[in-house]
C-alpha cells in the first residue's frame, strides 16, 4: 500500500508519454503529405501545398514584350514652348509672334493593389513576383497589399501599419491603378451596386482597372457593375496587356472579353480530377507569368 501512489504516478506518466509519442507520429505523417484539402465552412477555401524549396519562375517573350508597353511614355498635362516651330511660324507671319507649343510626356506610373488572403497566399506571391520583376526592369510601379478583399486600408514595407486609399491618392496622383482581386468588396452588400466610397475614391484616378481572379466563364452581374467604374479584365499577362492598351486608347473604349484574347487566363472554375490536386492543377494551369509555363 505504501507504493500505491508511486505506481499510479508511473502509470499516468507512461500514458502521457504514449500520447505524446502518438501526437509526434501523427504530426510527422501529416508533414509528409504533399497536398491536402481542408474544407472550410466559409471562404476563402484553401489548399495547403508544401513545395519545399521555392521554384524559379521563367519569364518568357510575352512578358518582355509587355515590359515595352509598361515603359511607354504617356501625355502629360504640361505644354512646353516649341522654339524652332515658333520661330518658323513667326517668320511665316512676317514677324508677327506666332507661338507653338508641344505637349510634354512622362513615363507611365503604375499602382498595384493586391488582394492577399494570408501571408501564404500563393496567388498573391505570384503577383508580387511580377511586381518585383517589373521594378528590376525599370518600370515605375508601386505595390500595396490589402486584406480580405477590402482595399480601403493598404500596406507595404514602407507602410506596415497601413495607409488609406485617400492617402494613396496623395502619394500616387498620376498612377494607373490596377486592382488585383475580384473587387467584390467595392459593391454595396445590400443593393449590389457600386459603393459610394468606391466611386468617390477611385474616380480620382483617370486610369483604373480590375484584374480579376475570377474565371472568364463566371463573369456576370457583379463584373458588369464593376465595369461602370473600371476596366474589368482577367488577372493574366494578356489581361494586363489589354488594360494598358485601354489606358492608352481614347476614352470610352471597352474591353473585348473574347476568351481567345486571354489564352493564359483561367477560363473555367477548377474541378478536382480523381481527387488529385496536382493532376488537376496540371490539367488547367495556363502558361506561367512569362508565357512559358
Amino acid at each position: 500500500m505504501d507504493y500505491e501512489w508511486v505506481l499510479k504516478v508511473a502509470f499516468f506518466l507512461l500514458c502521457g508519454l504514449f500520447l505524446w509519442w502518438l501526437a509526434r507520429r501523427f504530426e510527422q505523417k501529416r508533414r509528409r503529405l504533399i497536398a491536402e484539402h481542408q474544407p472550410n465552412v466559409k471562404p476563402p477555401y484553401t489548399w495547403n501545398i508544401s513545395l519545399g524549396a521555392e521554384p524559379e519562375v521563367a519569364f518568357g517573350e510575352d512578358f518582355y514584350a509587355l515590359l515595352l508597353q509598361l515603359r511607354r511614355r504617356e501625355s502629360d498635362e504640361l505644354w512646353r514652348l516649341d522654339v524652332p516651330r515658333t520661330v518658323r511660324a513667326t517668320v511665316d507671319k512676317g514677324g508677327m509672334p506666332e507661338f507653338r507649343y508641344t505637349q510634354q510626356t512622362r513615363p507611365a506610373e503604375y499602382l498595384l493593389l493586391i488582394d492577399r488572403q494570408s501571408g501564404r497566399d500563393h496567388q498573391a506571391r505570384l503577383f508580387d513576383l511580377l511586381y518585383r520583376e517589373c521594378r528590376s526592369q525599370e518600370v515605375l510601379v508601386e505595390r500595396y497589399w490589402y486584406d480580405e478583399g477590402d482595399p480601403r486600408r493598404c500596406y507595404n514595407e514602407a507602410h506596415p501599419n497601413g495607409v488609406s486609399l485617400r492617402d494613396l491618392q496623395y502619394y500616387h496622383p498620376q498612377s494607373r491603378v490596377l486592382l488585383l482581386g475580384n473587387a467584390y468588396a467595392l459593391l454595396h452588400p445590400g443593393t449590389g451596386n457600386l459603393s459610394k466610397w468606391a466611386v468617390q475614391i477611385f474616380s480620382a484616378w483617370s486610369d483604373r482597372a480590375v484584374l480579376t481572379t475570377q474565371p472568364l466563364s463566371t463573369f456576370g452581374r457583379r463584373e458588369r457593375i464593376l465595369q461602370e467604374l473600371f476596366h474589368v479584365l482577367p488577372a493574366s499577362l494578356s489581361g494586363l496587356r489589354d488594360a494598358i492598351e485601354l489606358f492608352d486608347a481614347d476614352e470610352g473604349k471597352t474591353p473585348d472579353l473574347n476568351p481567345r484574347r486571354f489564352p493564359d487566363a483561367a477560363q473555367q472554375p477548377m474541378q478536382l480530377i480523381d481527387n488529385d490536386l496536382i493532376k488537376t492543377i496540371q490539367s488547367v494551369a495556363p502558361s506561367g507569368p512569362g508565357g512559358t509555363g
